[in-house]
């Protein structure tokens, strides 16, 4: 037992050096330390800013990862275009609006949200159907707001789009999405990012710096061998 705790007290001695930086060292060191213990401080928030990144940009490769380890959203068809685009609305836009109203508080009654305002109604005319946007009541309703496209005629939902979701990948993907984006939290997360954006920064030029020495040094050894 003596020797158990003993060897955990060393384990995290070794390390406690690696979470500070020696200000009274050679500019290598220095920037070492910098490197080290920036990128331990901040590794969680580096991981997401990290993971949210692949988000936006390789959906092939973050959508079957996510897959593997939380249940996503199902890939959802494109809403289909009709050979010949309709310009008139099958119904007045009161009626739409009427309509809208309805099956988005059906909506919201089915899926646990509440309706905050009403945002827009739109008609597209090469799909025949509509558009309403309203703001809920959920976390990223201000930057995001929630909608669903029907068909008037037959006062039926096509496709709904909310932030409550109900798959543990969507709601995970949201909230990669918007601490990437800055899009929760004010002013007060804004200028973190903001700081988290320097940090990503300084540890790449560190990085790059610690490499172009540590390859210096190598050639050097080699020639010195030869």
């Amino acid at each position: 037992m003596t020797d158990l705790k003993g060897g955990q007290r060393s384990f995290w001695m070794r390390w406690k050096p690696s979470w500070f930086i020696k200000w009274r060292a050679s500019s290598f060191r220095i920037y070492f330390d910098l490197h080290r213990a920036f990128g331990l401080w901040t590794w969680i928030l580096l991981f997401v800013f990290a993971w949210s990144s692949v988000l936006f940009n390789l959906p092939q490769v973050y959508n079957p990862v996510m897959g593997l380890l939380f249940e996503m959203p199902p890939d959802e068809e494109p809403i289909p275009v009709l050979r010949v685009p309709r310009p008139d609305p099958p119904v007045d836009l009161r009626t739409a609006h009427a309509i809208g109203q309805r099956l988005m508080n059906e909506q919201a009654k089915l899926h646990g949200f509440k309706v905050i305002s009403e945002q827009l109604i739109s008609y597209d005319p090469s799909t025949g159907f509509f558009s309403y946007v309203v703001e809920g009541d959920d976390l990223f309703a201000k930057e995001q707001y929630t909608s669903i496209v029907f068909d008037a005629k037959k006062a039926k939902v096509i496709r709904s789009y909310y932030h409550n979701n109900r798959y543990l990948g969507g709601t995970l993907g949201a909230w990669l999405s918007a601490l990437h984006m800055a899009k929760i939290g004010g002013l007060p997360y804004q200028i973190f990012v903001c700081f988290m954006g320097l940090v990503i920064t300084m540890l790449s030029v560190t990085g790059i710096y610690i490499w172009l020495k540590k390859r210096r040094a190598a050639r050097i050894k080699r020639k010195v061998w030869i």
